[in-house]
């Protein structure tokens, strides 16, 4: 095996590759130490030694400390130790390690993250994101169906509802325009047409009538407290034009007036 470039990537920390398309990252003292230069040779007693006390350590102790700061599932922790260039070997070694020791563990990790997000986020963002993270659709699908069991379903529509209701406060001022881009923000976040469309017919409709409704009610409100005053005007006979031509809230009303 040859060493065909030493780049600097810091001032004390190299990357060094060879005829073989490996590459892995040295610090200037590890350079010194193994007299490793451009275009000479690296023997296969060297390179072991390298990896061995050198790359495996490394990589275990990155991933120790990464886990220690956060959860991460198997895709995404091998994909930031490749990032560091310890060598696939290296990275495999590392992640068999911490596995071992269940620091590791996306069946844990699916749970958490589920139980967290459960109500907040809609299923299909949910395993959407997962998926991203690297876990089998199988795994997502099987942990949900167990919080299901555990927690009962969540009803999705109230989630669009509550979302609608933060994002339109006044459904009777809003036009068509607005009502897609409700729409489209709703379908982004995982929801189905279906429910959304659901959801949308009940609140701006159902919005209107129940704004109709509290109008006719404030007005018979309105209409008890004028007959309490009136009746006790000194007037012969009182008549509420306005309330007989709306039949719909009260017959005429006529109010007879108290003996003076």
């Amino acid at each position: 095996m040859r060493i065909v470039e030493i780049v600097p990537v810091t001032k004390t920390k190299y990357r060094v590759v060879t005829d073989e398309q490996l590459a892995f990252m040295l610090y200037k003292g590890e350079l010194s130490r193994y007299r490793l230069k451009e275009n000479c040779e690296l023997s296969a007693e060297i390179f072991q030694e390298i990896f061995r006390e050198i790359l495996v350590k490394r990589a275990k102790l990155r991933a120790m400390h990464l886990l220690t700061r956060m959860d991460y599932t198997e895709a995404e922790l091998e994909k930031k130790l490749m990032k560091g260039e310890y060598t696939p070997q290296a990275v495999k070694i590392a992640m068999d390690y911490v596995r071992s020791y269940h620091y590791l563990d996306d069946e844990r990790y699916v749970a958490r993250y589920l139980s967290a997000y459960q109500g907040r986020k809609s299923r299909r963002q949910m395993q959407f994101e997962l998926e991203r993270k690297g876990i089998p659709r199988e795994m997502i699908q099987r942990r949900q169906e167990a919080l299901d069991d555990e927690e009962g379903c969540v009803d999705e529509t109230d989630m669009i509802r509550q979302l609608l209701e933060k994002r339109c406060k006044h459904p009777k001022e809003a036009d068509e325009k607005e009502k897609r881009r409700h729409y489209g923000y709703l379908l982004r976040k995982g929801f189905s047409s279906s429910e959304i469309q659901s959801v949308f017919r009940e609140y701006f409709s159902q919005r209107e009538y129940a704004d109709n409704i509290l109008s006719m009610h404030l007005s018979s409100r309105l209409i008890r407290h004028m007959s309490h005053s009136l009746d006790n005007c000194p007037i012969t006979s009182v008549l509420v034009p306005a309330v007989q031509k709306n039949a719909s809230i009260s017959p005429a009303l006529s109010f007879s007036a108290a003996s003076v």
